[in-house]
């Protein structure tokens, strides 16, 4: 966020990601890492969608 549009394109930070994805038993796992400037991030999501549509018929 910046007050002055030039000022945007100053400070790019790089982060890199990978993520599994994965539809067992009408419940989706969700697991990623995230590494960047700030560290190694892992994050585990486990779902009950209310819908698959297509996929859950």
């Amino acid at each position: 966020v910046s007050d002055d549009i030039s000022k945007l394109n100053k400070k790019f930070r790089t982060s890199y990601g990978i993520g599994f994805r994965a539809i067992i038993s009408s419940l989706i796992y969700r697991f990623d890492l995230a590494f960047g400037d700030d560290g190694f991030a892992p994050t585990i999501f486990i779902n009950y969608p209310l819908s698959l549509g297509s996929l859950g018929s």
